[in-house]
């Protein structure tokens, strides 16, 4: 099963081909940071500098994600800014709301939600040891993997393959640790093969290299929202104009879906190989196509 393959999970929507037609489209994913909050400090964080110690609120958060379903949403990812499970009120948010979810997290807290809410959960390494005693319980969930980000550690990936076995976990994700601010990333795979090792080639190689394109699109199916209830077109242009959309405590989502810009500049100071640069490359190159009817 492919695991980590954004273009082609974006074809196999129908929004894909509504948005190359100009058509209107709702997001197909909404990554969600609902607090500024993090028990954990690693060097290679984008908002390690950057916590707010911001809550959204509960009745607030509920209200947009369940707006966003009704217009045409799929799923959403909990995500950060900070970690997401220690938003006061995570336990019971996760349970009132009727959509897919995934959950990005670094486990080091002793779970007090209900793990088996989520369609998938990846752990990711953080400068601390794994805590095992965590990961058995978010275990429950159908689809739970480790993450680490790569900066030559092949110790601790071993280290961490074995633990993937010991718990019966999914996988072990490897992805380079990104520098940020546009900055390239000169950083090559480790040569390790395992079933259970799934390597994020395309972050590896598009990594080193400078984007084809000069114009974000991607948000278009999947913008990020901030724990002070902004929503921007990515989680890497916090606070910049242009690149936010509104805000949720003042305006509906439905409204909202209205503000969305054609499109933002991808500028030399945008994050390498970020979260919507595979979404990018696609609708890139499908604007490319010449005599399309002849496949």
């Amino acid at each position: 099963m492919i695991k980590f393959n954004p273009q082609l999970k974006l074809t196999l929507h129908k929004e894909f081909s509504s948005y190359l037609s100009n058509q209107p489209i709702c997001p197909i994913n909404i990554e969600i940071s609902p607090c500024g909050i993090c028990n954990a400090d690693c060097a290679w964080c984008f908002y390690r500098k950057k916590q707010t110690g911001t809550i959204l609120q509960a009745e607030v958060l509920i209200r947009f994600i369940n707006d966003a379903k009704e217009l045409g949403t799929k799923a959403i990812t909990w995500t950060g800014g900070g970690e997401p499970t220690l938003h006061p009120d995570f336990k019971n948010i996760i349970k009132n709301i009727n959509i897919a979810q995934g959950l990005i997290t670094n486990g080091l807290a002793i779970p007090s939600y209900d793990p088996s809410v989520f369609s998938w959960i990846r752990v990711s390494k953080t400068d601390a040891e794994w805590n095992k005693d965590s990961l058995k319980i978010l275990r429950s969930c159908n689809k739970v993997g480790l993450c680490i980000n790569y900066i030559g550690n092949e110790e601790e990936l071993k280290r961490s393959l074995d633990l993937v076995y010991a718990l019966n976990l999914d996988y072990l994700q490897v992805r380079p640790a990104l520098n940020i601010d546009g900055e390239l990333t000169e950083i090559s795979a480790p040569e390790i093969s395992d079933p259970k090792l799934e390597m994020t080639m395309y972050k590896f190689s598009e990594a080193k290299k400078l984007r084809e394109y000069t114009s974000c699109e991607g948000y278009h199916f999947v913008p990020f929202l901030w724990e002070d209830g902004n929503l921007d077109t990515c989680a890497y242009k916090r606070s910049i104009k242009g690149y936010n959309i509104g805000n949720i405590y003042s305006t509906p989502f439905k409204e909202l879906l209205k503000l969305f810009p054609k499109e933002v500049p991808a500028d030399k100071t945008c994050q390498v190989c970020c979260k919507n640069h595979e979404i990018n490359s696609l609708i890139c190159n499908a604007k490319k196509i010449e005599n399309k009817d002849f496949v």
